[in-house]
């Protein structure tokens, strides 16, 4: 995995309780990265 896509776990981890919504959002991180 690269820099930017833990980077961009870690924040999701921080700002989203929900933890099908923080899935969903890292699928959509690692499309876009």
């Amino acid at each position: 995995m690269s820099i930017q896509f833990d980077i961009a776990k870690q924040i999701i981890a921080e700002t989203c309780p929900n933890r099908k919504l923080k899935l969903e959002n890292i699928r959509l991180f690692a499309d876009i990265i």
